[in-house]
């Protein structure tokens, strides 16, 4: 009789702790902390991401990894989770990123990633300061040292290493066919400060890289 009291116990005792873990449980404590970091009005353009993902330990002992935001609740033995929330900023094309939110078994958090990919103008909820992608189009062609057969428009991104948002325009050079009959080549590329408009580097490249 006391030993099915005990496994009576335990069984409520696991049953509290799938409660604890539940999907809208993370999902709630993620974007409450998601919240506290960047403010409700930034939160907007945040969404959790199905790359998101956890830790646990399998009956075997070994460690396995599972998705979690199509379910209502993780398995036993979580390890930890990994929330991936989405940015984007639908007003201006290339405003985006991703930020990582660890959490541990407990749903305490353990790290969150670089927020650095949001404009400054944002946070300030103030207007846009970049410069048009026509102008960084033009200053390109400005500054490009070949003449090529074909010159794209600007597009806009985050640049991680130098943490700051850049337009980059590419010069064809050549045009060759790859082995999959597409259009493949050098160019030259002129990336430009997406604020200030100067120039931070002029490189060469290819284009039409078959990866295999």
């Amino acid at each position: 009789m006391k030993h099915i009291f005990l496994l009576l116990l335990l069984s409520i005792f696991n049953s509290t702790i799938a409660q604890k873990t539940s999907t809208d449980e993370i999902i709630r404590i993620s974007d409450s902390i998601m919240t506290a970091q960047v403010g409700t009005n930034l939160k907007q353009y945040f969404e959790i991401s199905a790359g998101s993902y956890y830790r646990y330990v399998k009956p075997n002992k070994t460690i396995s990894y599972g998705k979690f935001l199509n379910h209502k609740r993780v398995k036993k033995n979580v390890q930890d989770i990994m929330v991936l929330y989405s940015f984007n900023y639908k007003a201006i094309k290339g405003v985006k990123g991703g930020v990582w939110i660890t959490l541990d078994k407990n749903l305490n958090l353990i790290s969150i990633g670089d927020l650095n990919f949001i404009p400054e103008f944002l946070k300030n909820k103030s207007e846009s300061n970049f410069i048009l992608p026509e102008e960084a189009r033009e200053i390109a062609i400005n500054s490009f040292k070949e003449n090529g057969f074909e010159i794209e428009n600007a597009e806009l991104s985050y640049n991680s290493k130098l943490k700051k948002y850049t337009y980059s325009v590419c010069n064809k050079l050549t045009k060759v066919k790859n082995s999959a009959g597409k259009d493949s080549g050098e160019m030259e590329i002129v990336e430009i400060d997406a604020v200030y408009g100067s120039i931070i580097e002029n490189r060469k490249g290819i284009y039409g890289l078959i990866i295999r």
